[in-house]
């Protein structure tokens, strides 16, 4: 009998493109902004069309007030208040959006086997048209302030981060001869904040001491 060895490949094709900027004011507005874009195989069906193509646009601002500001009193050592936005995207595994067959196997010249081809998908499973990608928009706002020659720190961030078009198995009728879809659906939200305390009670030439409290509230929906 022929011995039959077969490999499949899970494999997919990128194609990317990147631009970014950063701008600076007298050392105290600085602004940056990325855009990048991405071509993914995996969103792409067989004849050629498909939502396969996606970006990550970013920007953010921050603004150190101690350097606009002179005249703060001097126990303020230093202040900066910040805020960004951004936005990224996410394909799925290869081979997912088209139908089709892996060779599990052989059948002998006098009856029996080894195995018999299978389809890479579940026959009990069907997908949405025109799938699209994943898609996540992340916002934050936020400041940082240290006091008494930098002795003592403030951080505090404020975040809420959105993800939607995620790729989910929805149960369907039986009378519709599949057990289920797969469709982008939900919305996954997470919200929260962060605040950071640090210190340094004891400083001298030979001897250093600095601690830190952290607290952190994550919502989600």
């Amino acid at each position: 009998n022929p011995v039959v060895t077969t490999q499949a490949f899970n494999r997919k094709n990128f194609k990317s493109a990147y631009v970014s900027i950063d701008l600076s004011y007298k050392n105290m507005l600085y602004w940056q902004s990325t855009y990048r874009r991405d071509w993914s195989s995996s969103l792409t069906y067989a004849d050629g069309t498909g939502n396969n193509s996606y970006g990550y646009p970013a920007t953010s601002l921050s603004w150190i007030f101690t350097e606009t500001f002179k005249g703060l009193p001097s126990w303020i050592s230093f202040g900066k208040l910040r805020a960004n936005i951004s936005e990224l995207g996410k394909d799925t595994d290869p081979y997912l959006l088209n139908q089709g067959f892996a060779f599990n196997g052989y059948i002998y010249p006098n009856g029996g086997s080894n195995g018999i081809p299978t389809s890479t998908h579940s026959s009990s499973s069907t997908l949405q048209a025109n799938i699209k990608p994943l898609k996540k928009l992340a916002r934050e706002i936020g400041g940082e302030v240290r006091f008494l020659k930098n002795r003592i720190g403030l951080d505090f961030t404020y975040y809420k981060e959105n993800s939607k078009n995620q790729l989910i198995p929805i149960s369907t009728p039986g009378v519709t001869g599949v057990t289920s879809i797969l469709l982008n659906a939900g919305n996954i939200q997470n919200s929260g904040i962060e605040i950071a305390i640090d210190g340094t009670p004891v400083k001298s030439e030979n001897f250093t001491w600095s601690t830190a409290l952290n607290y952190s509230r994550n919502r989600n929906k």
